[in-house]
Formats: structure tokens, C-alpha cells, sequence
């Protein structure tokens, strides 16, 4: 799986090539397609320090725009709603 564990990204090999485009990397997104079509595993390290965000989300809405909870499984959103309306 190319996202696994606690963290889960929507688009990764996406987020791979621009993470190659912004450390302007020799290992060309183009080269990362052939990786992946012949299921080659390689560590490509960065060049550049590029920060990246995670969010914590245990509420969005599903395809039809419904309301889904999720789980607070690290028990934040108590901490998050304070911050919201203090």
C-alpha cells in the first residue's frame, strides 16, 4: 500500500512528484512512474527541507454530502473545540 498506518494520503504518488518538482530533485517524476509500472521500491531522499502539515480530522462528509463521524481514537477534538471557541 502506498499509505498505511495512522497517516493516510488521498493522491500520494501526486504528492510524490511535487515533492520531487519543489526539491527540484535529478530523480524525475517521469522516473517515478517507471517505479511504480515495474513495482520497483526505492527511497528517493530529499535534497531540500520542505515542511509538510498533518491534519487531524474526525468529521467530513461523504460523497453525497452527508455528515461522517469518525472516531477520535487520539481523543483531540475535545482539545481542538476549546481552542475554537475560546
Amino acid at each position: 500500500a502506498y499509505s498505511h498506518g495512522c497517516v493516510r494520503c488521498e493522491n500520494p504518488v501526486d504528492l510524490a512528484k511535487m515533492l520531487l518538482f519543489y526539491d527540484e530533485n535529478t530523480q524525475l517524476p517521469d522516473s517515478l512512474d517507471t517505479l511504480i509500472q515495474h513495482q520497483i521500491h526505492k527511497t528517493i531522499p530529499l535534497r531540500k527541507h520542505i515542511p509538510i502539515q498533518f491534519d487531524y480530522i474526525t468529521v467530513g462528509t461523504t460523497k453525497s454530502g452527508n455528515l461522517h463521524f469518525y472516531k477520535d481514537i487520539y481523543r483531540k477534538d475535545d482539545a481542538y473545540l476549546k481552542l475554537l471557541f475560546e
